[in-house]
């Protein structure tokens, strides 16, 4: 079975998530050990293959027991309702058929246009916006029918991020495409003597620690909650969990009736009260790491053809590219480093108008 690579862990995140030590991704990256990849606002993510029986294209449900794909117009029309999705996805084949991904080739991307979505500029410029973000390039899109970034290639069902996909694919007509990895200029010696700075101030902080894993699913959701509802802090958020996990504790309790159960589920919690006092050194080196990641994210947001907006009532503004991706030597591993208190502004404000608000 195939699985795909639609979760990934935030960089900062693998301090509880994960057994190896995330500052050893600093030291991969400063030493250029790691290959990275820019996150686009695509939508919806593509899938595109070839078997026996030829080129078929599908979504995520690709991975589900009753695995679906579309080689024809008419697979498309008999299983996705929304003339939209379906319109899309009809151009998607109709150029992807060309391609030339070998028997057995599997590739994933996100479509970031089909030709209804650009718009011309009095500038000569082009827009297109998919999502969230607002796209403005002076790449000649005039040929385009669609437009999709490439980003993951499955090799025996592993996800495999990095690949020159664009090379597999050839230049069906009326394509617009590119890798990822892009475009990304290498960290400049400055941001790389500045995160081996902060590395010195980490590791005067490091401590062992061993968190029951219902202390690490809490201190996941309260960072979400935090970034979400706009109270994140980058020097610290630890004043406010145990308060979280109370909460999140009480609502558990009041969702049963049964005095028996609702004991069984306050028993459960009773670890995550013992993990507390390990928390501020969590949250210290969360800390240290969210820093060092807008550290990383300045130097590599220096460099792209594609412009990025959020589109507002007051008009553009500025943003940056939803963040990156770092992939360790092997290609199986990644780690997202992504601004999540621009993007969740972003995805969240009534002011950000989305691609898709209806007017």
């Amino acid at each position: 079975m195939r699985k795909d690579n639609g979760h990934m862990d935030h960089f900062e995140d693998r301090i509880v998530l994960a057994k190896k030590n995330p500052i050893q991704w600093i030291d991969d990256i400063v030493n250029n050990k790691v290959t990275w990849s820019r996150k686009w606002d695509g939508a919806p993510s593509i899938f595109v293959g070839r078997d026996e029986d030829g080129i078929y294209i599908a979504k995520k449900s690709i991975f589900n027991k009753d695995r679906k794909v579309y080689r024809s117009v008419e697979d498309i029309e008999n299983d996705i309702d929304k003339k939209a999705l379906r319109q899309k996805f009809n151009h998607v084949l109709m150029v992807m058929q060309d391609c030339d991904l070998s028997s057995g080739d599997l590739v994933q991307g996100d479509l970031l246009f089909t030709r209804d979505d650009l718009k011309t500029l009095s500038n000569g410029e082009t827009q297109f916006q998919a999502n969230t973000i607002v796209y403005q390039t002076k790449l000649d899109l005039s040929k385009a029918h669609i437009g999709i970034v490439w980003h993951t290639k499955y090799i025996a069902g592993q996800a495999h991020y990095g690949h020159d996909i664009k090379s597999m694919i050839g230049q069906p007509y009326g394509l617009f495409q590119f890798n990822a990895d892009d475009e990304i200029k290498p960290l400049d010696d400055k941001t790389k003597h500045l995160l081996r700075y902060m590395k010195k101030e980490y590791n005067q902080e490091k401590k062992d620690f061993n968190l029951d894993p219902l202390t690490v699913d809490l201190w996941v959701s309260f960072i979400n909650y935090r970034i979400k509802n706009d109270v994140f802090n980058v020097n610290g958020n630890v004043d406010g969990f145990a308060e979280y996990v109370v909460e999140h504790m009480k609502l558990a309790v009041d969702q049963v009736k049964k005095e028996e159960t609702k004991q069984k589920r306050i028993n459960l919690y009773t670890p995550v009260f013992k993990d507390l006092h390990q928390m501020v050194a969590v949250d210290k080196l969360h800390s240290i790491l969210y820093q060092m990641k807008l550290v990383i994210l300045e130097s590599l947001n220096s460099c792209s053809s594609i412009d990025t907006y959020l589109k507002t009532s007051d008009g553009l503004r500025p943003t940056g590219h939803e963040g990156y991706v770092a992939i360790n030597e092997h290609g199986i591993d990644a780690v997202k480093i992504v601004d999540r208190q621009e993007f969740s502004y972003a995805n969240f404000s009534p002011d950000v108008i989305k691609g898709w608000t209806k007017n």
